[in-house]
């Protein structure tokens, strides 16, 4: 286990010891040593494109990004070597990359939800960026599943083209104008009703 020491010896039969070592050179304990730092890593930066999606509130079409920081730790050694890491020789940028992308994929899929289930537009999302931030956090099972926790999410940005951006606010400008002329004309029914 984690942390623990193991003393391997042949002793217990000499005469298969020496023979063992003859033939294998003293070699006949082979094994695999990992460390991991099980320290938390702060300000991994994450981000990219979120794809090409519907805003679900003004039905158009952009391609957000998003760009922001979090932090994780492992917390459980043993399954990240035996679930992740495996015998494959990775280097630690190859595992943060990895560790990345699965949190990037929990990423999209909580603005997805966000905006699907309380009909939000992209232009909405900013203001609530800290309960975001704790659903990425919460979303993050597949990383719990090999032994990393993500601690916290750190300033994180979502970003559209400005013309994305132009066409979400003129959609936002024909959205309100239409519910203000409703009004008008809900006002209007009201008072020739009342006459």
């Amino acid at each position: 286990g984690a942390g623990q020491r193991h003393t391997l010896s042949s002793q217990n039969i000499p005469f298969l010891g020496r023979l063992l070592d003859n033939v294998t050179g003293g070699n006949i304990f082979t094994t695999d040593l990992f460390f991991v730092t099980m320290r938390p890593i702060y300000n991994v930066p994450f981000g990219g494109e979120l794809g090409y999606v519907e805003d679900p509130m003004l039905g158009e079409m952009v391609t957000p990004r998003i760009y922001g920081t979090f932090s994780f730790q492992v917390t459980n050694p043993e399954a990240l070597i035996v679930r992740y890491l495996g015998l494959r020789p990775t280097t630690p940028q190859e595992q943060e990359k990895w560790i990345k992308g699965s949190f990037m994929n929990s990423v999209t899929t909580v603005i997805g939800q966000v905006l699907v289930e309380q009909q939000k537009s992209y232009l909405q999302l900013m203001p609530m960026q800290n309960q975001i931030g704790q659903m990425f956090q919460q979303a993050a099972p597949d990383l719990n599943q090999i032994g990393i926790q993500v601690l916290g999410v750190g300033e994180f940005r979502i970003y559209l083209a400005p013309d994305d951006e132009t066409r979400l606010k003129d959609a936002q400008a024909e959205l309100g104008a239409a519910k203000r002329a409703a009004k008008k004309a809900q006002i209007g029914i009201g008072q020739a009703q009342a006459e």
